[in-house]
């Protein structure tokens, strides 16, 4: 659970994340001299509640800036230690209409039973499409959503592999990962389901005669794709 909150200042003024330990942690940088054609944006980063039973470590966030046309500002990441805490920063922006802001913890989500997923982006807050007019402050809350999928399982009979799929996802990608005739090395393949929200395939479909070892799911969206889950290990009866 996020719990405790501090300001500081840097370019994006921005303060240390994250969801599993204790305390709460400082990322500083020297603030650049910023001139005209910008404006201030105060944030404010909560946890969407009752959406997950997992928590989060996270040693990054990921700052990005859309516009309507698809272009994009360059993404500003931020270090920060390991350490649980609620996000509160400022960020600094061009002046602009139709903006999206999207606001991404990276790291891993820690199952209940202490195993965990891949890093990558963890959870995602999506804010707009807003205007930044000059000589102005907005205060905006970003809530985080989580993004990896959770819940991977195969069903009693051995064909379907399904998963819980994030409330912000609107597609999915499997990694099988498959282990090659006589030899212990592995390799892996990637299966788009980009209109899936169900998260269910059949496992069959996918074997093609190879040993298949496990199952790993990543969330994808119009803005980009999240960490994989942890690995579903399986053996074909």
């Amino acid at each position: 659970m996020l719990k405790t909150m501090m300001r500081s200042g840097i370019s994006v003024l921005f303060v240390a994340f994250l969801i599993s330990l204790s305390g709460c942690s400082r990322s500083t940088e020297p603030v650049p001299s910023i001139s005209d054609g910008t404006a201030p944006i105060a944030l404010r980063l909560t946890m969407a509640e009752g959406r997950d039973d997992r928590t989060y470590s996270v040693g990054r966030v990921q700052i990005r800036g859309v516009r309507q046309d698809g272009s994009q500002i360059v993404p500003q990441i931020f270090e920060v230690d390991r350490a649980t805490g609620v996000i509160d920063l400022e960020v600094r922006m061009l002046v602009g209409d139709d903006y999206t802001m999207l606001v991404e913890p990276l790291g891993s989500a820690i199952l209940p039973n202490g195993g965990k997923t891949n890093s990558g982006i963890a959870l995602q807050a999506v804010m707009g499409p807003f205007d930044v007019e000059a000589d102005s402050e907005l205060e905006m809350n970003a809530v985080l959503e989580p993004f990896i999928p959770d819940g991977l399982f195969i069903a009693s009979h051995g064909n379907d592999l399904s998963w819980t799929p994030m409330s912000i996802a609107t597609g999915h990608r499997v990694k099988v990962l498959e282990r090659a005739v006589g030899s212990d090395d592995l390799s892996d393949r990637i299966v788009d389901f980009p209109d899936l929200t169900q998260g269910v395939i059949d496992l069959f479909l996918l074997d093609n005669g190879v040993p298949i070892v496990g199952y790993q799911v990543q969330s994808t969206n119009q803005f980009g794709e999240s960490a994989f889950s942890d690995t579903l290990f399986w053996s074909r009866p």
